[in-house]
C-alpha cells in the first residue's frame, strides 16, 4: 500500500511531521500520517469558507485556526467585503508543504490580506485583544492526543470573546467514527457558550457547526448578492448549489434539536477532557458513520432552518431539492419537494420527482412521468435527458439512446449526454458512435485526463491504435498518475511491439494500482516473456494470482515452455 503513493514533500517538523503525497487526481496533506487536506475533502473546505460568511452581513475581519491546505482561506479571500484574514498554524512545515499544494489555496498566500501565525490557537486567542466578525477552526481529528483541547467549553468561550457583535464562528467535525454521545458532548459545549446554533453537513463526510452571536433568522439575500460575483459563484457551484436558495440542502439540525440532542450529555472542559478518551475508542467502527448519519436525521424533522422569511421559506424547497439530488440524496430531496408550495402539476417539481424514481430504482415509472414532459416541451428542466436516463435503467437501451440523439441534435454540446451517449454505444461496441461522441466530450472538457484518457481507451477498443497515442499521451500530461492512460499506453506500446516501454508502464500500473485490473499482470508477463526475461513474467503472474485468487484469465493463462 505504501508504493501507491508518491511521497513529494516530507518534513520531520517542530510539533508534527508534514508529508504531501500524489496518486491518481488525488493530492493530500499527511501530518504525522493522518490525511488533514486534500482535493476529495474540497466540499468541506469550501462550506467551511462560506458558510459563516454567506451568514454574516459584513465579514471583515476573519481568524482561521489552523491552514491545512489552505483552501479555506483561499475561500474566504473570495469575498469582496474581506479586508483582513489571520491564520493560526501550530507547525511551519505545513506552509513549506503549500509549495506543493497549489491546487487546494489556490494561490492565497500571496494574497496581502492573509496574515501568518505559527502558534498554537488557544495561546494566539488568550494573548490576543483582536475581535472578529468570522472565526473559522479546522483543527485536526479529535482522536488525535491534545486536539481535544480545542473542542472545550472554555475554548469556545475564548472564541465567543473575540467575536463582535454579530459575529459568526463556524467549527469542523468529523463524521466519520464518533459516537452519538460525542457529537452531542461537542454540541454541548459549544452550546454553553452559543445559544443560536445550528448543524449542517458538508458534501462529504463532515458535520461543521454554525455558531452565531445573533438571534435574527437565517436570509438568503446576501446569497442573491453575492451569486452574482463570479469567482465566487464558481466556488459555490464547486459545492453544488444549484441556486442562492439551496443552502438548507446541507442543513441538519437547528437550535431546538440541538437541544434535545445535547442537553443530558456532559461537557467536555479544560478539566476533563472527555472528548480525547472516547473519541479514540471508536476510530475503526465504521459502522458508526451511518449510526451517527441516522440519529441526526431523525431528529430533524424540518428540513429548513428555523423562521426564514416568506421569500426564502417559498423558493428553498426547490433549490434544495435540487442540490440534494445532485449530491445524491434522493431521501432529502423528497423531504425538501413535501415542503413546497407549488402546483404539484408543476412540470418543474415533475423532473425532480422522477429524479427522486430514478435514484430509487423506479425507473419505468420515472419514465412514464417524463415521456410526456419530453414530447410537450423543448426538454424544459432537462426532461428529455433524464428520460433518456429512466429509460436506459428500464433496461431499454435502444429508446434510451434515442431520446439521447433527439437531445444531442438540438443541443450537441450537452455533456452529461455526451456521456451517456459514449457509454450506450460503448456497451452495444459501437465504437464509431462512443468514439464520435468522446471526442465532442474531451473537446469540451479539454482541461480533463480522465476523458482523454477515456477517448484513447475508445480509440484502442476500435483498434484504431494510431489515433490512440496522443490522447493517451495529453491525459498524462494533464494527470502524470492517470491509470487508464498508464494502462493503455502499455497495451498500445506491447501491440507495436515496443515492450520495453510496455513493460514500463504495466510496471507503473501495478505499483500504483495492484489491484486495479487482472489483465495488467497478464500483459506484463507476456511483455517479459517477449523480451526473454522469464523470471519477471512468472513473477507478475505469481503477484497476480496473489492479488486476484479467483480471477479465471490468471488461472488459465501459462507461460510458453
Amino acid at each position: 500500500m505504501a508504493d501507491t503513493e508518491d511521497v513529494v514533500f516530507f518534513k520531520d517538523g517542530i510539533h508534527a511531521t508534514v508529508a504531501v503525497t500524489r496518486s491518481e487526481n488525488y493530492i493530500a496533506l499527511k501530518t504525522n500520517g493522518t490525511v488533514d487536506a486534500s482535493n476529495l475533502d474540497t466540499g468541506t473546505q469550501l462550506l467551511l469558507g462560506d458558510l459563516g460568511a454567506v451568514f454574516h452581513p459584513h465579514p471583515r475581519k476573519v481568524l482561521i485556526i489552523g491552514f491545512g491546505g489552505g483552501m479555506t482561506a483561499s475561500a474566504v479571500s473570495r469575498f469582496p467585503d474581506v479586508e483582513r484574514i489571520d491564520c493560526v498554524e501550530i507547525e511551519p512545515g505545513v506552509l513549506e508543504a503549500a509549495a506543493y499544494l497549489e491546487r487546494l489555496h489556490r494561490s492565497v498566500l500571496q494574497d496581502p490580506r492573509l496574515h501568518i501565525y505559527f502558534d498554537d490557537a488557544r495561546n494566539f486567542l488568550q494573548t490576543s485583544r483582536e475581535k472578529y466578525d468570522l472565526i473559522i477552526s479546522e483543527p485536526s481529528n479529535p482522536w488525535i492526543a491534545r486536539v481535544a483541547s480545542l473542542y472545550t467549553k472554555e475554548f469556545f468561550g475564548v472564541v465567543h470573546a473575540h467575536l463582535e457583535a454579530g459575529g459568526n464562528f463556524v467549527q469542523w467535525i468529523q463524521a466519520y467514527g464518533p459516537r452519538f454521545d460525542d457529537l452531542a458532548m461537542i454540541l454541548s459545549a459549544l452550546q454553553r457558550q452559543f445559544p443560536e446554533l445550528s448543524l449542517w453537513r458538508s458534501s462529504g463526510r463532515d458535520f461543521l457547526v454554525l455558531a452565531r452571536t445573533t438571534s435574527e433568522p437565517l436570509s438568503f439575500e446576501r446569497s442573491r448578492t453575492l451569486w452574482k460575483k463570479e469567482p465566487l459563484r464558481r466556488d459555490f457551484e464547486a459545492l453544488h448549489p444549484t441556486r442562492p436558495e439551496s443552502w438548507p440542502s446541507y442543513f441538519r439540525l437547528g437550535r431546538s434539536a440541538i437541544h434535545l440532542f445535547s442537553s443530558r450529555a456532559p461537557s467536555n472542559t479544560d478539566d476533563q477532557t472527555l472528548l480525547e478518551y472516547s473519541a479514540p475508542e471508536h476510530l475503526l467502527r465504521e459502522s458508526l458513520t451511518k449510526e451517527l448519519e441516522r440519529a441526526v436525521d431523525a431528529l430533524g424533522e424540518n428540513p429548513l432552518p428555523d423562521s426564514l422569511s416568506s421569500q426564502d421559506a417559498q423558493l428553498a424547497p426547490v433549490a434544495s431539492a435540487e442540490t440534494s439530488l445532485v449530491n445524491n440524496e434522493p431521501g432529502r430531496a423528497m423531504k425538501f419537494l413535501t415542503l413546497t408550495t407549488a402546483d404539484s402539476n408543476d412540470p418543474e417539481l415533475s423532473v425532480l420527482r422522477a429524479q427522486v424514481q430514478i435514484s430509487d430504482g423506479q425507473y419505468s415509472i420515472a419514465a412514464k412521468e417524463l415521456a410526456s414532459l419530453a414530447a410537450s416541451r423543448t426538454n424544459q428542466f432537462d426532461a428529455q435527458y433524464w428520460l433518456a436516463i429512466a429509460q436506459r435503467g428500464a433496461g431499454r437501451t435502444l429508446e434510451a439512446e434515442s431520446a439521447i440523439d433527439s437531445l444531442l441534435a438540438s443541443q450537441p454540446n450537452h455533456q452529461r449526454a455526451l456521456e451517456v451517449k459514449s457509454g450506450l454505444a460503448s456497451s452495444r461496441k459501437d465504437w464509431v458512435s462512443a468514439v464520435g461522441a468522446q471526442t465532442q466530450l474531451a473537446k469540451l472538457r479539454d482541461d480533463s485526463a480522465a476523458e482523454q484518457c477515456r477517448l484513447g481507451d475508445l480509440l484502442l477498443r476500435s483498434r484504431n491504435i494510431g489515433a490512440a497515442e496522443e490522447p493517451l499521451q495529453k491525459g498524462l500530461q494533464l494527470d502524470p498518475y492517470a491509470f487508464l492512460c498508464h494502462r493503455d499506453l502499455g497495451e498500445l506500446y506491447r501491440a507495436t511491439g515496443r515492450n520495453t516501454d510496455a513493460i514500463r508502464k504495466l510496471k507503473w500500473v501495478v505499483r500504483f494500482f495492484p489491484e486495479a485490473d487482472s489483465k495488467t499482470y497478464v500483459s506484463l508477463a507476456l511483455a517479459y516473456e517477449t523480451v526473454k526475461d522469464r523470471a519477471s513474467a512468472e513473477s507478475a503472474l505469481q503477484k497476480g494470482k496473489r492479488l486476484f485468487p479467483g480471477d479465471q484469465l490468471l488461472r488459465k493463462f501459462s507461460l510458453k515452455n
